[in-house]
C-alpha cells in the first residue's frame, strides 16, 4: 500500500509534466459533420427526391385516364422523359457549372423540380403534363449530375460513407413512391398523388438556401483576412512531400503558413525550430501554387479521355439493364403464366434489392484500390439471373430474381467511382456529366430495343441477348477505370483548355 504522502506526491505534476501539458493543445473529440450537418442533410433531401416523380405517375396512370387520356405515344413518351432529361442535363450541366458554379445550379435544379411537379399536378391537358414533366425532369438530371461534386466538394474525407447514404435513398424513393401512388390517389385524387412530392424538393431547398449565403459570407471573409477559402469551413490542406498526401495547413503567419509540427520561425513556415530565413516567401508561394498543380488539370474535353469513357461504359451498361428490368420484368412473367398482380409485387421486389447494395457498396468499394472484382461480382449477378428467367422464368422466380436484382450494385458503384476518379469538385461534375450523359442517353434506346427485338422474334432470348452484350460493355469500362488514377493526372488532358476560371474551380482553390 501506498502512503498519504506517496499518494499525494503522485498526484502532483511533476515540472516536466506542467511543460507538456501548457504548451500541448487539449484533446478535442473527433466529429467528422462538424459544420457540415446542413450540408448533409442538404444532400440527403436531395437524393430522396430525385427518384420520387419519376416511378409515381404509372401506378395512377388509368386513372388520370378520364381527365388526361393519354395514349401511347403520349405514354411512351412520358416512359422516355425521365432517361432523355437525365441524358440533356449529362452534357449541359459542366457547362452551366463552370459558368454559375455549384450552388447556383444546384438551387435552379431543386426549383425547376419543384415547380415542375407542382405545375403538371394542375395541368388541364396531355401536352402541358408532358411539358411540364420535362421541366420536372430537367431539375432531377441536373441534380443527379451535381450530386457526385457535392460529395466531393463539402466530405472528400468521407465519400464512400455519404455515398452509400444518397444511394439508398435514391433506391428508396424509386421503391416506395409506387407503393404510395394508389394510397394516396384514393385518399385524395390523382392530382395530389402526383403533386405532393413537390414538398420533399421545397424540403431540400431549405438547407441549400442556407447553405449558399454561409459560404458567400465565408468566401467574402477569406478574400479580407487573406486566409485560404474552403467550402463548408474545412481545414485547407496541402501536399505533404514526404508522401504525397494533404496535410493540415495551420493559421497563416507574417511568412507563410504555419504547420501544425510547430510554431513559425523567422521565415514563417511551421516545422521544429521554424525555416530557414527569407524561406517563408518561398513556402507560401509552394502552398498556392501546388495545389492548383496537384488537383486542378480538369480539362474542358472530357471526351478525350479514355477515363471517362471508361465511366460512360458503365453508367451505358448498368442504365441499360436497370431500365430494361423496370420497362419489361413484368411483361415477360405475365408472359410465362404469372397473375399481373404478383408480376407487379416481383418489380417491387426487383427494386428493393437495390437498398442493400446501395448502402454497402460504396463503403466496401472505397476501400478497394481497384474495384474490378466486386463490379465482375454483380455483372455474374447479372447474368445468372437473366439465364435463369430466360431458361426458367416460372420456377425459381423469386432467385432469379434475386440475382438480377443484386446486379444494380454496378449503379452504385458508378456513381462512387466518380469521385473516386477525380481530385477536384470541377473534375467530379466534369466526369460526372460526361459519365451519366452517354449512360442515360444509351438507357433511352435500351427498352425500345429489348421490346422490338421481342416482337421481331416473338421470344425473350434476342432481348435477353442485348442484355448480355451491355453487361459486356459494363465489364470493359470496369476495366478501364478500375486501375487507381486520376481524370487530372491523364496525359490527353495535358494540353487542353483549363477550368482555372471557372467559379467551381475557383472553389477549390486555396486564396491568399
Amino acid at each position: 500500500m501506498t502512503s498519504p504522502a506517496q499518494q499525494t506526491a503522485d498526484t502532483r505534476p511533476r515540472s516536466e509534466d506542467r511543460s507538456r501539458s501548457s504548451n500541448s493543445p487539449a484533446p478535442r473529440k473527433s466529429r467528422p459533420f462538424a459544420g457540415r450537418l446542413t450540408v448533409l442533410a442538404g444532400i440527403l433531401l436531395l437524393a430522396l427526391s430525385l427518384r420520387l416523380a419519376v416511378s409515381g405517375v404509372s401506378p395512377v396512370l388509368a386513372d388520370m385516364a378520364a381527365e388526361l387520356p393519354f395514349g401511347t405515344i403520349s405514354t411512351g413518351v412520358l416512359g422516355m422523359l425521365p432517361t432523355a432529361a437525365f441524358a440533356a442535363a449529362g452534357f449541359a450541366v459542366p457547362v452551366l457549372l463552370r459558368r454559375f458554379g455549384l450552388e447556383l445550379l444546384l438551387l435552379v435544379a431543386i426549383l425547376l423540380a419543384a415547380v415542375g411537379q407542382l405545375g403538371r399536378a394542375l395541368a388541364p391537358d396531355v401536352p402541358t403534363f408532358l411539358v411540364l414533366s420535362g421541366v420536372t425532369m430537367a431539375g432531377y438530371g441536373m441534380g443527379n449530375i451535381l450530386l457526385p461534386p457535392l460529395v466531393k466538394r463539402y466530405f472528400p474525407d468521407r465519400i464512400g460513407l455519404i455515398t452509400a447514404l444518397y444511394v439508398t435513398l435514391l433506391a428508396v424513393s424509386t421503391a416506395f413512391s409506387p407503393l404510395l401512388a394508389v394510397p394516396l390517389e384514393q385518399a385524395a385524387g390523382w392530382r395530389f398523388s402526383i403533386g405532393v412530392w413537390a414538398a420533399v424538393s421545397v424540403a431540400a431547398l431549405v438547407p441549400w438556401l442556407t447553405t449558399a449565403w454561409a459560404e458567400h459570407s465565408r468566401r467574402k471573409i477569406s478574400r479580407l483576412v487573406l486566409q485560404p477559402y474552403l467550402p463548408g469551413g474545412q481545414e485547407p490542406v496541402q501536399p505533404n512531400p514526404a508522401n504525397n498526401t494533404p496535410s493540415p495547413i495551420g493559421p497563416v503567419g507574417p511568412g507563410g503558413p504555419v504547420s501544425p509540427a510547430g510554431p513559425a520561425g523567422p521565415g514563417g513556415s511551421g516545422g521544429p525550430g521554424g525555416s530557414a530565413p527569407g524561406a517563408g516567401a518561398t513556402a507560401t508561394a509552394t502552398v498556392i501554387t501546388s495545389t492548383p498543380t496537384a488537383t486542378s488539370t480538369t480539362a474542358v474535353p472530357v471526351w478525350r479521355s479514355p477515363l471517362a469513357w471508361g465511366l460512360a461504359l458503365v453508367f451505358a451498361g448498368t442504365s441499360s439493364n436497370t431500365f430494361a428490368m423496370f420497362t419489361w420484368l413484368p411483361p415477360l412473367l405475365v408472359d410465362s403464366g404469372m397473375l399481373p398482380p404478383k408480376a407487379g409485387t416481383m418489380l417491387a421486389y426487383y427494386a428493393i434489392l437495390a437498398l442493400p447494395t446501395s448502402l454497402l457498396v460504396p463503403l466496401v468499394a472505397a476501400r478497394l484500390r481497384n474495384p474490378l472484382g466486386l463490379g465482375l461480382l454483380f455483372i455474374g449477378f447479372y447474368a445468372a439471373g437473366y439465364a435463369g428467367l430466360l431458361l426458367s422464368p416460372s420456377f425459381g422466380t423469386w432467385l432469379w430474381i434475386t440475382l438480377a436484382g443484386l446486379g444494380q450494385g454496378t449503379f452504385a458503384l458508378a456513381l462512387l467511382l466518380v469521385n473516386l476518379r477525380t481530385r477536384t469538385t470541377a473534375g467530379a461534375g466534369a466526369l460526372s456529366g460526361f459519365a451519366q450523359g452517354i449512360g442515360y442517353t444509351v438507357a433511352c434506346a435500351g427498352p425500345l430495343a429489348f421490346g422490338l427485338l421481342h416482337d421481331v422474334s416473338g421470344g425473350w432470348g434476342a432481348s435477353f441477348g442485348l442484355l448480355g452484350a451491355a453487361l459486356l460493355l459494363l465489364a470493359v469500362g470496369l476495366i478501364i477505370v478500375g486501375r487507381p488514377r486520376y481524370l487530372e493526372d491523364l496525359p490527353q488532358l495535358e494540353n487542353s483548355p483549363r477550368l482555372e476560371d471557372s467559379p467551381a474551380y475557383l472553389e477549390d482553390l486555396p486564396r491568399g
